[in-house]
């Protein structure tokens, strides 16, 4: 194909880009006049004039940034200059003041006859709806709504040559790049639509989306149209990363499981106990979390919350026996635990009548449990933990599902700190909030705040302790991750040492924390234990101040979000540099080129099982946060997964991006090293590592070298002086004489 000069609306464009706002930089030679001037002074005296050369540059007015590299339109074909000229047109009926990405882009999908390479790239690249919903975004902006004053200002004039944006001319320098890797004569559409599609902000990559047309799968489209052995090695690349992803896909996907019957049982249970009441969600899946492990809540906060009512209506929905009483410094065993019986007194024993009091009772709510005395305490501490009651000589079994316990204040004397450590979860109770007080205030005229939904009269339970007990039954099959248990164990640290004021997490405590997270993994259908069940830890890990649950709750997904493969993955990346470092060598002889395949294949099979955990847990991710109502996040508030998915997700991507674009490279390496072609092999490879960068990393190696040759021959010689010696190494090294 013929080459023609750029046409002077193009080479205009370019020649003349925009003047954006340019750092500031120091003026040439002012950092080496001092050291030029005190070349043969001591070396303190040469740093002094660095440092005060340094503060005068920063003082001088800086200059403008050095111009960007234009491309060379004499490389470029006739049919990618059609394609360049055809966009101005695009950029005018965009209403664009310059030449952007999206109108280059929308001037390749428009490609007909008159640009025969670039139609045959597009229709290879895009299916046919993509080609029309592009003609209808073009459509759509030229004939949108009315022309407003700063639509009218952007316009360009018929006959005024535009300019290229500088986003727009890095795409046209990287198609230039493209043509010089692939080896080919002349810089093609195909070049310039890959350059589009590897600038990640462009606007061309916004079209993309709307268009609904992945980069990658439109990237390999593209290569299939190039000739040429590095083209069908990114091919072959980019095909064996997507079968290994299908793959990874397939074999970790986990199957929807059914819904148990417990499952099913939890959303209408939340309905009973929270109907009427605004704002206590949390509170309410708490209490329902508490029945099911059989452990205790304890609810922090102002009296007229809500607290009581919960616990009245869960006992409720339970069909069980309720006990409730306000705890005082005057009040006596005989309230919580029953008179002491009598008749028993007659035979000598000290027997209480229990019937209708704490131990005979299914849910119990105990107010202002820290205003009670010692003798109660202690007759409670082996009544919440153990299940069992001292009555005389004799040691009973008690029926306690679950206790509820409140109080104003938190308990500030060490001999509380055994009670309180037996309520697991914690949760500091507020006012309703000055937003959603129309919504109570409705809500309190509507409804009786004592109703327990329709199904208050039916005679079967909702919830029992017989689903306690298979609900901890299930948990046992359930999977806990040795990760997320590490992660358990570094915030137990933090809290430990890090946190003001800190906390002392008992051995009880943490182990029933566990066993809590993975009982409610199992309640919902999962078979282990993920990521955002940890978020439950902000009701289990705080003790002196409500507000270190928020605390535990931001260090969860900022460690969430961390990649725990990091190290691991940068070994194997810096491994990679190792190898490409090797072949950078201006001849390769079948030694290094042996070596270098063996060390590739070693390489590939972590990075393949790095990639496959990244993915399956990007998926799992995705997985929860697409189905909102899934039975999945029953325990989770929208508020927190809205956080997780703000910060999880991106850096999930992030991650998984890393491990696939470090695999591509190991995977190009590898396939180029098997060509037995030396010439094509020798090609491929330079134009994977990059030769001019790679020069220039060699050079720097062998100056570093010499430098410290120079400087051990310096040592043996200690008698030559520091001018001296720094002429010596100027000379054997071969900088020059105002190099630092």
């Amino acid at each position: 194909m013929s080459l023609r000069v750029a046409p002077p609306a193009i080479s205009a464009a370019v020649a003349r880009p925009p003047r954006l706002g340019a750092p500031r930089s120091a003026p040439s030679g002012a950092l080496e006049a001092p050291l030029r001037a005190d070349s043969r002074a001591p070396l303190g005296a040469a740093l002094a004039g660095g440092l005060a050369a340094l503060r005068r540059a920063r003082r001088a007015p800086r200059r403008a940034k050095t111009k960007e590299k234009s491309p060379d339109y004499k490389t470029f074909s006739d049919d990618l200059i059609a394609v360049l000229q055809n966009a101005e047109k695009v950029a005018q009926e965009l209403h664009q003041a310059q030449i952007c990405t999206d109108a280059v882009l929308l001037s390749l999908l428009r490609a007909d006859s008159a640009c025969p390479s670039g139609a045959a790239v597009c229709a290879a690249a895009f299916p046919r709806s993509a080609t029309q919903a592009a003609e209808y975004v073009v459509r759509r902006a030229k004939s949108g709504a009315e022309e407003t004053p700063s639509t009218k200002a952007t316009r360009v004039r018929k006959g005024v040559v535009m300019h290229f944006t500088p986003m727009t001319a890095r795409c046209l320098v990287a198609a230039q790049k493209e043509q010089l890797e692939m080896k080919h004569q002349v810089v093609e559409p195909a070049h310039l639509l890959l350059a589009l599609l590897k600038e990640e902000k462009a606007e061309s990559q916004e079209l993309l989306a709307h268009l609904g047309q992945n980069p990658k799968d439109v990237e390999r489209r593209v290569l299939t149209t190039l000739q040429g052995p590095l083209p069908q090695l990114r091919l072959r690349a980019a095909d064996l990363l997507e079968e290994l992803k299908a793959s990874a896909s397939e074999a970790k996907a986990e199957a929807a499981a059914e819904p148990s019957g417990l499952a099913e049982k939890l959303p209408r249970a939340f309905r009973q106990l929270s109907e009427g009441l605004v704002e206590r969600s949390v509170e309410t899946k708490l209490l329902l979390l508490a029945a099911l492990s059989g452990e205790h809540l304890f609810l922090l906060g102002p009296p007229g919350t809500a607290k009581s009512l919960l616990a009245r209506r869960l006992a409720t929905v339970c069909r069980g026996a309720f006990f409730e009483r306000l705890l005082t410094r005057f009040s006596v065993p005989e309230e919580i635990f029953g008179p002491l019986s009598l008749r028993a007194l007659e035979n000598d024993e000290l027997r209480r009548k229990v019937e209708g009091f704490l131990p005979t009772a299914d849910v119990a709510f105990l107010d202002e449990v820290f205003k009670a005395n010692s003798s109660i305490l202690n007759a409670l501490l082996t009544l919440l933990n153990e299940r069992r009651f001292d009555n005389g000589g004799e040691r009973v079994d008690v029926p306690l599902w679950t206790a509820v316990a409140a109080s104003n204040e938190l308990p500030e004397s060490d001999e509380l700190e055994a009670l309180f450590d037996r309520f697991l979860l914690r949760r500091s109770v507020p006012r309703v909030s000055d937003k959603q007080v129309p919504t109570f205030l409705r809500t309190a005229l509507a409804s009786d705040e004592e109703v327990v939904g329709d199904d208050s009269e039916s005679p079967s339970p909702v919830l029992s302790v017989a689903d306690s007990e298979e609900a901890q039954r299930l948990a046992e099959d359930v999977d806990f991750p040795e990760h997320l248990l590490d992660l358990i164990i570094a915030l137990r640290a933090y809290l430990r040492d890090e946190a003001e004021p800190p906390v002392r997490l008992s051995d009880r405590r943490l182990g029933k924390a566990v066993r809590l997270l993975r009982l409610a993994a199992s309640v919902t259908g999962a078979s282990e234990v993920s990521e955002l069940d940890l978020l439950l830890l902000q009701h289990m890990c705080w003790d002196k101040e409500p507000q270190q649950a928020g605390e535990v709750r931001v260090w969860l997904l900022e460690r969430m979000s961390a990649d725990g493969d990091a190290d691991n993955l940068e070994k194997l990346t810096y491994f990679v540099c190792g190898v490409e470092a090797r072949l950078r060598v201006p001849s390769r002889s079948a030694g290094p080129i042996s070596r270098a395949r063996l060390d590739i294949k070693s390489i590939r099979k972590p990075l393949e099982d790095t990639l496959k955990a990244r993915q399956v847990k990007l998926q799992k991710l995705r997985r929860f946060f697409r189905d909102g109502a899934s039975p999945r996040l029953f325990w989770l508030e929208p508020e927190d997964l809205e956080d997780a998915e703000n910060q999880l997700l991106p850096r999930v991507e992030e991650q998984l991006l890393k491990a696939e674009e470090t695999l591509r490279k190991v995977l190009e390496l590898e396939l180029a090293l098997d060509i037995q072609e030396e010439p094509a092999r020798d090609s491929c490879l330079d134009s994977i590592l990059g030769v001019e960068w790679a020069m220039c990393v060699f050079f720097s190696w062998a100056c570093s070298r010499e430098y410290r040759d120079c400087g051990r021959a310096a040592e043996r010689t200690a008698s030559r002086s520091r001018p001296q010696w720094t002429r010596s190494i100027r000379r054997r090294s071969g900088c020059p004489r105002t190099s630092t």
